[in-house]
């Protein structure tokens, strides 16, 4: 959570995705769900390091809502062949839904070196993920 010292005012702020979005997604059947990713971090790290200070974003297939490791704190993304995935230095940025302004992850953790494989977003669809965010909204 970032506090800033004075206020911004945007003409729009992306919405909290409703509580439980993410298992709605997972429960259905066909394709996996996708997300949209944002991030500002390396664009390739192999062989050489790329890191130019642009926004970029990706559609990514939603793999899992819950894990051993990250119970349901986290939801696993897998990058696309066409757009790529989370990068180094994307953390921080939001998880859309796709064609929407609503947020259902906060980038967190990715364990490759070229925006490809497998990432983490920490959920805030949850009812803990909700509670801490409201106590510092007006």
């Amino acid at each position: 959570m970032v506090i800033l010292d004075s206020p911004v005012t945007l003409t729009q702020y992306g919405p909290l995705a409703d509580l439980g979005t993410i298992d709605e997604l997972a429960a259905q059947t066909g394709p996996p769900a996708i997300f949209t990713l944002v991030g500002y971090g390396a664009q390739d790290t192999v062989p050489v390091y790329v890191a130019e200070p642009t926004r970029y974003t990706a559609t990514v297939w939603m793999r899992s809502q819950r894990s051993a490791l990250t119970r349901d704190y986290y939801t696993q993304y897998s990058s696309t062949a066409k757009s790529g995935g989370m990068c180094f230095g994307d953390s921080g940025g939001p998880v859309f839904l796709p064609g929407t302004s609503a947020i259902v992850a906060v980038n967190s953790y990715v364990m490759n070196g070229n925006c490809a494989g497998s990432g983490w977003g920490y959920r805030v669809d949850t009812e803990r993920s909700q509670e801490f965010i409201e106590q510092y909204l007006p």
